[in-house]
């Protein structure tokens, strides 16, 4: 399910047109979080025939569109509501673009043809608009010319990318192999790397069952109960807090990286801890972070990385497979 981002709806009683070559109209916003953009949504309505439309991000220079499309969509102008309360019209990535946190991008309109006659026009808010990352941007004579006109905030609504069916998804599939007590995985393709921390851990002179879910791989040996985490990003903790983390609940670091909880070793308060979790931005986690978040229970986490034994962004992992935290008590216990 794509999720909404950065917008502004409100305030709608005016437009902005653009057509032709030259005349050229966006909006810049700066982002909330480091995400990959998948569409926009722009409210917008047509006066004759404008042509295809193009929506594309750019990057920002001095604030106004560098004049670089970072990623681009189109919509036929053409198809629009010639109503001038206007619809709002969707362009879509059809593979998204990873956009920066507390960056300032720049959403660009374009018209393939069209005269002051035949044209699309993008509601605006020209009484009171109050969008504090951006501002409406134009140029009448092409690139290279942008102003900015701080009168208006236009009509906008940004996406995450989204997986709308499995063809669309990208699989990444590696060997894994298991024998001689040891665990070897493919580190490239047609390279094995073993697995170091697995070796001596498990006992193949026993039966051994592996399945794969997850991007992991579950062992069970025994008594040896094992996963081989190929997608998590490890951290640790001295003292993990009052409050322990939950699964499923989203940690920010000082430096702004971003992880979504899987595992942790442990949910003792103020205790060590390993915390596994899946990186959702392109600023990685630092050892030197301080990571807070707000757990299932509602309660505020807040810990220090140790530094510098933390194990951000290295991977694959091997720990034992217990109960969430090791906690029998709330999450059950592990069959026999």
């Amino acid at each position: 399910m794509a999720t909404q981002k950065e917008n502004y709806t409100t305030g709608d009683d005016s437009f902005r047109s653009c057509y032709g070559a030259n005349v050229f109209i966006g909006q810049t916003f700066t982002t909330t979080s480091a995400y990959r953009i998948g569409s926009v949504k722009l409210k917008l309505y047509r006066v004759g025939n404008p042509g295809t439309l193009t929506l594309s991000i750019q990057g920002t220079s001095a604030d106004l569109p560098d004049d670089s499309d970072l990623v681009s969509g189109t919509y036929s102008g053409n198809t629009l509501t010639d109503d001038s309360g206007g619809e709002w019209a969707e362009f879509t990535f059809s593979s998204g673009y990873e956009l920066t946190d507390a960056t300032k991008y720049a959403i660009v309109l374009k018209a393939a043809s069209g005269d002051a006659s035949n044209y699309v026009a993008w509601r605006a808010d020209n009484s009171s608009p109050s969008y504090s990352g951006g501002v409406y941007v134009y140029t009448t004579s092409g690139a290279g010319n942008w102003q900015a006109g701080a009168a208006f905030d236009m009509m906008f609504d940004n996406y995450t990318f989204l997986v709308s069916s499995v063809d669309d998804k990208v699989y990444s599939k590696k060997l894994v192999a298991i024998g001689n007590n040891e665990v070897w995985h493919e580190s490239s393709s047609g390279t094995m790397e073993e697995l170091s921390a697995a070796n001596g851990d498990i006992d193949c002179s026993t039966p051994l069952n592996a399945t794969e879910a997850f991007q992991k791989i579950f062992i069970v040996n025994g008594t040896n109960l094992k996963v081989a985490d190929f997608v998590n990003t490890k951290i640790s903790t001295a003292d993990a807090g009052a409050n322990p983390c939950t699964h499923g609940m989203e940690l920010t670091g000082t430096g702004g990286g971003k992880m979504i909880v899987d595992y942790a070793s442990g949910v003792t308060d103020d205790a060590a801890a390993l915390v596994y979790g899946y990186t959702t931005t392109t600023q990685a986690i630092l050892s030197t972070d301080t990571m807070t978040g707000t757990n299932g229970d509602g309660d505020a986490v807040s810990f220090v990385i140790d530094a510098p034994v933390a194990e951000a962004s290295t991977t694959p992992h091997w720990y034992d497979w217990t109960p969430f935290g090791n906690d029998t008590t709330t999450y059950g216990e592990m069959p026999s």
